[in-house]
C-alpha cells in the first residue's frame, strides 16, 4: 500500500513544499554521492548536541538518514503540504515548517545536551505538518494505491491512519545504513560488535553494572559500565 494522493482541492501551486523538498533531494545528494572529503559531515549529520550550532540545525531541517526515510517523508510532505500550504500560504508554511523542525531539534538536544549523535529536524517538521494537516483536515480521506487482480486500484482510507504509517517509516533502516552513519562517528574495526535495539523490560544503565552480549557458538562478552 502506498499512499499518492488526498481528497482536498488546492488553488495554488505548492512552491514552498517543492523548494524543501528540492533541497532535501540535493542534501541528500550531496552528503551519499560525493567523496566523503568533498562535503562537510555537516550535511548528512546535522546538529550535534554536545557540539550544538544553529547552521547544523538549519542543514537538519533538510538533510536525512537514509533513503528510505527521504523518500517517506518527501511522500508524506509532498501530500500532506500541498494542502496546508494552500491553506497557510507560502510564507507561514515555510515558516510553520522551520519552527516545528527547530522545535524538535531544540527538544532532542534538552533532553541530551552532551549526546554526539546527530540530531536531524526534518522528520520533526514534517511530523508537524501532519499534525497541522490533521488539525487543518481531520476529516480528510488519504488514496493509497494497493494490489487488485488486474493491477493496482486506489482505496480512500481517513487521514488519520497516515500518521502510523509515517512513523512506522521512520523506525526502518538497513544494516549498511546504520553501520555507515556509525563509522562516520567512531572507529569500527574488523571483529567489533554492533548492538542496536532494546530488550524488554531493560531500564537505564548506570555506573557499576554488567552488561553481557551473548551470541551462540561464541564466549560471552562482559562490559563493566564505568562513569566518565
Amino acid at each position: 500500500m502506498i499512499p499518492v494522493g488526498d481528497v482536498i482541492p488546492s488553488r495554488t501551486s505548492p512552491r514552498a513544499t517543492f523548494a524543501i523538498l528540492g533541497l532535501a533531494v540535493l542534501v541528500w545528494l550531496a552528503g551519499h554521492l560525493l567523496p566523503g572529503d568533498a562535503i562537510p559531515l555537516i550535511l548528512t549529520h546535522g546538529a550535534v548536541p554536545a557540539h550544538f550550532s544553529w547552521v547544523a540545525a538549519t542543514v537538519g531541517l533538510v538533510a536525512h538518514a537514509g533513503l528510505v526515510q527521504l523518500a517517506t517523508n518527501a511522500l508524506v510532505l509532498g501530500i500532506l503540504g500541498r494542502a496546508v500550504e494552500d491553506r497557510l500560504g507560502h510564507a507561514r508554511f515555510l515558516a510553520f515548517y522551520v519552527v516545528t523542525g527547530y522545535a524538535g531539534t531544540m527538544a532532542a538536544v534538552w533532553a541530551g545536551p552532551s549526546s554526539l549523535l546527530p540530531v536531524l529536524g526534518a522528520s520533526a517538521a514534517v511530523g508537524g505538518v501532519i499534525g497541522g494537516y490533521l488539525a487543518l483536515f481531520p476529516r480528510s480521506r488519504i488514496l493509497l494505491l494497493v494490489p487488485a487482480r488486474d493491477g493496482l486500484d486506489a482505496l480512500e482510507v481517513p487521514a488519520l491512519l497516515l500518521p502510523g504509517f509515517w512513523f512506522l517509516a521512520q523506525m526502518i533502516w538497513s544494516v549498511a545504513e546504520q553501520i555507515a552513519r556509525l563509522s562516520q562517528l567512531f572507529e569500527i574495526k574488523a571483529g567489533d560488535l554492533i548492538m542496536s535495539g532494546t530488550p524488554e523490560n531493560v531500564g537505564a544503565v548506570v555506573p557499576g553494572e554488567t552488561l553481557v552480549a551473548k551470541i551462540a557458538g561464541l564466549p560471552d562478552l562482559s562490559i563493566k559500565v564505568v562513569k566518565s
